[in-house]
């Protein structure tokens, strides 16, 4: 028969993977909001290559230099979600590393002051224009950053029932 304690620790287990889960599956959504962001958007793409279209580069050079540097930035942003994603499964397995939760928890402070960049805009020097990109953006944000108590609460519970046991 299970205990309440082993219930409890089950629980969180499985809360902390699903919150591993989601947490890669978001990397993956965050590198494809960017790529559509920078693509859709010809006055970003005219931003980007600006400075290198000064030099009198060709073109093919130029989009040759920034897609490496998209590319870079890709491997990093999946690598910190991959990273914090799968630790965070591999603790509800029982592996008891914690050394993801510094960065977990930089990037959960992160996202908290980046809510603000959802509803401002620098554009032409109007801020705070509102739309279906921007609501869609701030619920996203809402969502990780609830994606980020639960890891953490899971983390706790899971350490203080398993403290229990021993």
């Amino acid at each position: 028969m299970n205990t309440d304690r082993e219930i409890q620790l089950r629980r969180y287990s499985d809360n902390l993977r699903n919150a591993g889960m989601a947490y890669v599956i978001f990397g993956i959504w965050s590198v494809i909001k960017i790529l559509a962001s920078v693509t859709m958007d010809s006055r970003i793409i005219s931003e980007i290559t600006e400075p290198l279209q000064g030099q009198n580069l060709p073109d093919e050079v130029v989009w040759i230099v920034y897609g490496i540097i998209f590319l870079v930035m890709f491997a990093v942003i999946l690598y910190v979600h991959l990273r914090i994603g799968v630790a965070a499964i591999r603790y509800s397995k029982g592996r008891r590393k914690k050394g993801f939760l510094f960065l977990a928890f930089l990037i959960f402070i992160v996202t908290i002051l980046s809510i603000e960049s959802d509803f401002t805009s620098v554009e032409n020097g109007f801020a705070g224009r509102i739309d279906e990109t921007t609501i869609a953006a701030f619920v996203v944000d809402v969502t990780v950053l609830f994606l980020y108590i639960d890891m953490f609460v899971s983390i706790y519970m899971i350490d203080r029932y398993s403290k229990d046991a021993g």
